[in-house]
């Protein structure tokens, strides 16, 4: 089994992804302290990743 650059690179990813969500979810709460609840907040949300396509194990 090899391991790509590619490969060390996703875990340093999803890291980012976990905190720009909990980053945007403490604002989300903040901002909406003490405001009437009219209906759903949108939150917004960062680019998907494209998936990276790995050659199948055979």
């Amino acid at each position: 089994m090899s391991v790509t650059p590619a490969d060390l690179d996703e875990p340093f990813w999803l890291h980012q992804e976990i905190q720009v969500m909990s980053r945007d979810a403490r604002r989300a709460s903040v901002d909406n302290i003490g405001r009437r609840d009219v209906g759903v907040s949108l939150l917004p949300q960062p680019p998907c990743r494209p998936v990276r396509r790995t050659p199948p194990v055979s």
